[in-house]
């Protein structure tokens, strides 16, 4: 079995993948590690893949990133990288986000979300502070948004 999947040249399942290209250029890049690098640094990695990486914090270096190193990204995926401790990093402003993308961040930052609606966030509001951060989403459809 295996010989014949060699010869039609199925990929092993324990390979990993590479970056998928077409005329328009990558589809998915290999998300680099950035844990340790410094502000500079993680800028010149990011966008030699073609990422765009939004910093979180005070700090010298990448002490958190999202997503994980290893994990195939589009280019157009939103990168964030941690320069303080994620307790102390402000929320930033979700609103116009879908909720998984603003769930996505919430989860990152260690803070608890709490939605009201289905959609986008339209707004939203913080309770607590440290490791027991609440935060509350008013989320609408996209076409009730743009109105």
């Amino acid at each position: 079995m295996y010989q014949t999947l060699k010869y039609l040249q199925v990929p092993s399942s324990n390979s990993k993948p590479a970056n998928t290209e077409d005329q328009n250029g990558p589809l998915t890049v290999t998300m680099p590690d950035l844990n340790g690098k410094t502000v500079p640094e993680a800028k010149k990695i990011t966008e030699e893949q073609g990422l765009n990486v939004t910093f979180l914090g005070e700090g010298d270096k990448v002490q958190k990133q999202l997503p994980d190193p290893g994990v195939q990204v589009q280019p157009s995926q939103r990168i964030y990288a941690a320069l303080s401790p994620i307790d102390n990093i402000a929320v930033p402003d979700l609103k116009g986000l879908s909720f998984r993308e603003a769930a996505e961040i919430a989860s990152f930052l260690n803070v608890k979300v709490i939605p009201k609606g289905e959609g986008f966030v339209v707004s939203q509001s913080l309770e607590g502070e440290g490791t027991t951060r609440i935060l509350k989403l008013k989320l609408q459809p996209l076409t009730q948004v743009k109105q």
